[in-house]
């Protein structure tokens, strides 16, 4: 029995210090983690990794919390009444890069001016360690130099968010007044999307640990804009389950949009499919059929 006591100690203390080992790796490496595409180290400078399809024009902005952005922008349209859509790339992404061009071209063809940023960290922008926090303000600078320096009225733009992305739409989506929102691969939460890449690690002692939560389930309860949100049924970065508990639980019109193709490879497989959903998207919502 004292045998069988010990061996159940020994159980419990091996347990106890690996969760307290994982959760401490979580919380050293969620920085980098989360923001796997920031490099500090790098210079402050545009770097053209992918194929230039459209033009555009390029402009540094300051946030609230001061600090130093850049914007990218194709203008198809230079009409007061032209629609905008406002892309953010996923955590691994840059400004300049094969899908970031990809989405711009599709855009412009569905007859949207495009504007996107380089998070804080990243490419061209001010190399500021970032944060949840500190992407929502990035976002709410590119927001406001649109909506308010360029006077682009809100109800003309529509927010569109990949991966981790969508995280940062639908923070702006619940913050601002736009057409529409989109997404492409959003997660439910990133103590979720951990749980789901470590099913040792529980949902709850993750969201004790980490600072940046990105809960866009709890947003989606409350969010009344229109939402599109595509998700490919074999991503294995993101489940396709997320997006089914987005669409089932947002307060607003959504429509969930299967796409056959993985987490990254959507533009690449599927971008017939994807120009049909953001036709019918627009159309609803402007009333105009652009299309490709």
């Amino acid at each position: 029995m004292k045998l069988v006591r010990r061996s159940a100690v020994l159980l419990i203390l091996f347990v106890a210090a690996f969760y307290a080992f994982a959760l401490t790796y979580l919380r050293l490496n969620e920085s980098s983690g989360t923001f796997i595409g920031a490099d500090l180290s790098a210079e402050e400078h545009l770097t053209i990794t992918g194929e230039v399809t459209v033009p555009w024009d390029t402009v540094r902005v300051t946030t609230d919390d001061g600090v130093r952005v850049l914007l990218m922008g194709s203008e198809l349209d230079e009409s007061p009444d032209a629609p905008w859509v406002i892309y953010f790339y996923g955590r691994a992404g840059k400004l300049a890069d094969n899908k970031g061009f990809a989405m711009f071209q599709l855009f412009r063809e569905l007859g949207l001016n495009v504007l996107s940023v380089d998070y804080r960290g990243y490419g061209a922008s001010q190399k500021t360690e970032p944060t949840e926090v500190g992407v929502y303000a990035d976002a709410r600078a590119t927001w406001d130099h649109l909506t308010k320096t360029r006077g682009v009225a809100p109800g003309k733009v529509i927010l569109y968010g990949y991966s981790l992305g969508g995280a940062v739409a639908t923070e702006l989506a619940s913050q601002t007044s736009p057409a529409g929102l989109i997404t492409e691969g959003a997660f439910i939460s990133a103590p979720a999307w951990v749980h789901f890449h470590y099913p040792f690690q529980p949902e709850t002692l993750a969201r004790l640990v980490m600072q940046n939560r990105f809960e866009n389930l709890q947003k989606a309860r409350a969010l009344a804009v229109p939402w599109l949100i595509l998700h490919g049924r074999h991503d294995d970065i993101t489940p396709f389950s997320h997006a089914e508990v987005l669409a089932e639980t947002t307060a607003g019109a959504r429509h969930l949009v299967p796409l056959d193709c993985g987490h990254e490879d959507a533009i690449q497989l599927q971008r017939n499919r994807m120009g049909s959903a953001l036709r019918d998207f627009l159309g609803g919502l402007f009333g105009t059929n652009a299309g490709l």
